[in-house]
Order: C-alpha cells, then structure tokens, then sequence
C-alpha cells in the first residue's frame, strides 16, 4: 500500500473513532457547547469520585423500584395490587404532565434571563392620541387612555445564560399588585394594559422596532393603551418581572 494511501487511511480510522466517542458522550452540541450530555459523562468541574456515586445513586434507585415490584407482587393481596397500580398510572400521568410543562417553559425561561433584576427608568409620560388602529377595532371612547412614555431598560449584568440579547417587542405591562405564575404566565395580563408600539432609540433617533434583538442598555418609547385610573405598573419579560412605571394620575386619567 502507498505511504500516502496508508496515512490517509489511518487519519480516516482515527477520525472515525474520535467522531464516535465525541457522539457517544455528547447527544447535542452547538456553539461550541455542550447542550445535552449522556448520563454517565463527566460534567465540568466534576471528580471521577462524583461520577461514581452518581452512578452509584441511579443504580440503587432502579434497584429499590425493582425490590419494591417484586415485594408487591409477593405479599400484597390482589385488590392491593390494583390500587397500586391504579396510583402507578395516576402518579406517571402527573409526573409527565409536569416534565411536559418543564420542557415546554425552559426555553422561555433561559430567554427572559437576560433581563433579571433589570432596572427601568423613565425619563418622561404623557397623554397621547389614539392610533389609527385602535378606532378600527371598534373601541368605545373613554375606554382606554393612550400614554407615551420614554424610558431605558438596563439589565442587571452579563446572562449567565445562552442568550445574551433580548427583544424591546417581547416587554409586557402588568399591574403592579399582580402575582405571577409560573405555571400559567399569561394567566394575569388580561387587557387592563397593552402595550400598542415599540420604538428604539437607535442612531440619533428613535426607530420603530422590527422585532430587534439588543444587547445591554436600551432607551426605548411606548405607546401604552392603559384603563383610567391604572398607574401603577411592571414590566414583565417571559418569566422575569422587573421594574417600576408610575404614570402620574394626570395622565393615567387624561383623556385622549
């Protein structure tokens, strides 16, 4: 055979077995990171004594749940067995339906991260006039109070987490004295108060948001459509709360 034919060979070979060990140990990978690992693989910072006893822990788990059938089968009457296997069902339907809800959520949680203990200021409110838009939608006059504000949004520090940007077009207002839950966030939005337009301070001027993703600071202007006598609000970004808007009653209560 060739030398070069040989060494060609051998580099495929090696290839070959080193892409199999990267695959077998790592089920997705991108950007350079992991994302999901096997579970008998080393996570960072973890000891060789850490991973035995985490294999040590699943083991005996699994070994419990077969003693567990085994003694059931054994000794409980039928009816016993029934029931047992009745709560079984019940109890696996529930813990699938939480695992759903986690997997469905975890990814709006990593996003709205980015925006964790951010801080709201806001340099101005004032009443302002009924877009186009809302007139034809059919809604009442006196229904709504149309205020727009200029603030800047300024996260906490550097996300830990993957996503490092975030979108002026995904903010929401919620009453202050609202409580958020987790498990259904939309829940307490209701329509007391919607935010109708986004504009973001960009290059000298404010520029109508066409669902941008931001890194760091932002000045941002909102037009808010706000029930009368509401002025008392907080952002809302997925699943992070965040911020003060105090709209003076003046202008919670103006007319448009």
């Amino acid at each position: 055979m060739p030398r070069a034919v040989a060494r060609s060979t051998m580099r495929g070979a090696v290839g070959a077995t080193c892409g199999w060990r990267i695959a077998r140990d790592f089920s997705i990978t991108g950007g350079g990171r992991r994302l999901v690992s096997r579970p008998g693989a080393r996570r960072p910072g973890e000891s060789r004594a850490e991973v035995a006893m985490r294999r040590l822990i699943v083991w005996a788990v699994l070994a419990g749940l077969v003693a567990a059938v085994w003694a059931a089968v054994k000794f409980l009457p039928w009816w016993a067995l029934v029931l047992a296997v009745v709560g079984s069902i019940v109890l696996g339907k529930w813990l699938i339906g939480r695992l759903f809800t986690r997997l469905l959520t975890t990814p709006f949680k990593l996003k709205g991260a980015v925006l964790r203990g951010a801080t709201v200021e806001v340099h101005f409110a004032e009443p302002a006039q009924a877009p186009p838009a809302a007139e034809e939608d059919g809604e009442p006059a006196g229904h709504r109070r149309f205020v727009r504000v200029d603030l800047t949004v300024t996260p906490a520090g550097v996300a830990e987490g993957p996503f490092q940007m975030w979108e002026p077009g995904e903010l929401r207002l919620v009453r202050e004295d609202v409580r958020f839950d987790p498990n259904d966030p939309a829940a307490d939005e209701g329509d007391e108060v919607s935010i109708r337009a986004v504009e973001v301070f960009h290059e000298g001027a404010f520029q109508e948001d066409d669902g941008w993703k931001l890194p760091g600071a932002q000045r941002l202007r909102l037009l808010l459509a706000v029930q009368p006598g509401l002025h008392r609000l907080k952002f809302r970004y997925y699943f992070e709360e965040f911020g003060e808007l105090k709209l003076p009653p003046e202008v919670a209560s103006a007319v448009a």
